[in-house]
């Protein structure tokens, strides 16, 4: 059996460690790291849309390039995924995760880039208040997250709490702005950690 057909047959039907559905939404994606020369593993949804959106914003193409970013379902299955690539020496394994995870991939013994604190407090900072609310004005958002702002608990919050707690307050919404808030930065504020793991 070749390293595509047992990867798309490991990976893409059951996922790592048998069960996980991000790894198994995908059948492109096992045959995507058959060909791969870098595989860049992140814990979630949110944190692929956002490598590959800033990729995208410097011009790359990560496909064409021979990379592949797969989202795990959390950092405990990194250690379980690197075994599987173990097999593939020529292969560039990084990551990304938040801070509270490294100890993960560092168990792993891959080299890896860590968010501060975690993926959200990077995208609040890479933009000014004035663009995030913007963008949510755009995206019909605006009044949903002044709801938050007014509730007790968050009512005296600073600003980039209460949008780490909106965005955060839903999962398709934060894998949306995982997105978009990179398309909205500069190119020269987009979070570092997500720019080097691109490498």
């Amino acid at each position: 059996m070749d390293d595509c057909v047992g990867l798309e047959n490991r990976w893409a039907l059951t996922g790592p460690g048998g069960s996980n559905p991000p790894l198994s939404a995908n059948a492109l994606t096992a045959r995507s790291i058959a060909d791969a020369t870098t595989v860049i593993l992140v814990e979630g949804a949110s944190d692929k849309a956002a490598v590959e959106a800033v990729a995208g914003r410097h011009g790359r193409r990560l496909a064409a390039e021979g990379t592949v970013v797969v989202a795990m379902g959390g950092a405990h299955a990194v250690g379980r995924v690197a075994d599987r690539l173990a097999d593939r020496p020529e292969l560039r394994v990084t990551g990304l995760c938040d801070r509270g995870e490294a100890s993960f991939f560092a168990a792993a013994s891959i080299e890896f880039h860590s968010c501060d604190a975690d993926l959200e407090d990077e995208l609040i900072r890479c933009v000014d208040r004035s663009e995030l609310e913007r963008l949510l004005a755009a995206e019909g958002d605006l009044a949903a997250f002044r709801t938050l702002q007014k509730q007790g608990p968050w009512r005296d919050r600073s600003f980039p709490e209460q949008m780490h707690r909106w965005l955060r307050a839903g999962a398709q919404r934060n894998l949306r702005y995982a997105h978009l808030i990179p398309l909205t930065a500069d190119v020269d504020r987009l979070p570092p950690p997500l720019v080097a793991v691109l490498g």
